[in-house]
């Protein structure tokens, strides 16, 4: 696996116990700091592998797309990401040049799995500078510590979405789609977008195009106008799904267009994936 320079960040290891995607009892034992550099490596990579899965499932440069995912295979299994560091394992161990096409659904199922866990170390990894309340502690008596402490930590340090639009129905469906990975703010009220970002700084919009007195496309500028939210994502839901009106969200700064009804493993892929993308600009910060 080839050496890179990794900014090493701190984690909540009772968010890291709660969310079940990292054994940490399976983890070699180490200073706690080398195992938070890991999970950083891990952050550092993940753009590069999600690039190389999208590659594999459309067969463009598969050698090096099978080579990095044999690195990322690594360091799940050492940091005790058993679930994911299999699966990747048997797709990069494959023949280059046998024919990929059976190995798609596979890479495909990987894929989302991977783009659900990178989110999730995201929210477990501290703000910058925040130290571990471990301090230098070793990590297995840092595991035994954080399991007490789990039940006690109130919160789920979900990452943040805001679902705008004027019916009801729709961000309760939203809601319920997204809620066990994310915490989904809903507004019904388009014309009070403003307040609600003084209370919340979201990772991704999700718009409803069609609404009184400020459609989503209305609102655009003004998320933009936000310096926190030049780059953030933004998706329509919307029952209009024309090539004028999706050519337009593109324009004004969109990301991505899903026409209503809304299918809830879709939804699920693009919002990872979305978010995914945003952090690939923040990982080394």
């Amino acid at each position: 696996m080839e050496n890179t320079v990794t900014a090493a960040h701190n984690f909540s290891l009772p968010t890291l116990l709660k969310q079940g995607d990292f054994d940490v009892a399976k983890a070699p034992d180490a200073p706690l700091k080398e195992y938070f550099a890991l999970l950083s490596e891990i952050i550092n990579r993940a753009p590069r592998v999600i690039d190389s899965l999208n590659k594999l499932a459309v067969f463009d440069d598969s050698e090096k797309a099978l080579k990095d995912l044999a690195d990322m295979q690594t360091l799940l299994a050492m940091a005790g990401c058993d679930k994911l560091a299999a699966p990747v394992s048997e797709i990069s161990c494959s023949d280059k040049d046998s024919d990929m096409a059976h190995a798609v659904p596979q890479v495909m199922a990987v894929l989302n799995e991977f783009c659900r866990i990178f989110t999730r170390l995201l929210t477990a990894r501290l703000a910058d500078g925040e130290p571990s309340v471990y301090g230098g502690t070793p990590l297995q008596n840092a595991y035994k510590q954080a399991l007490d402490e789990v039940s006690k930590e109130e919160s789920s340090r979900k990452l943040k979405i805001l679902a705008v639009d004027d019916m009801l129905f729709m961000l309760s469906t939203v809601s319920q789609i997204l809620s066990d990975e994310y915490k989904v703010y809903e507004l019904t009220d388009p014309m009070m977008l403003e307040a609600a970002l003084q209370f919340v700084t979201p990772e991704l919009f999700l718009l409803d195009y069609d609404m009184p007195q400020r459609n989503g496309f209305d609102l655009m500028p003004i998320i933009r106008g936000y310096p926190e939210h030049k780059e953030t994502p933004i998706i329509f839901l919307t029952a209009t799904g024309t090539n004028t009106s999706v050519l337009k969200a593109l324009k004004l700064g969109a990301c991505d267009y899903l026409v209503k009804p809304i299918k809830a493993k879709l939804l699920r892929q693009k919002v990872a994936a979305h978010i995914v993308r945003k952090n690939r600009f923040n990982i080394a910060s």
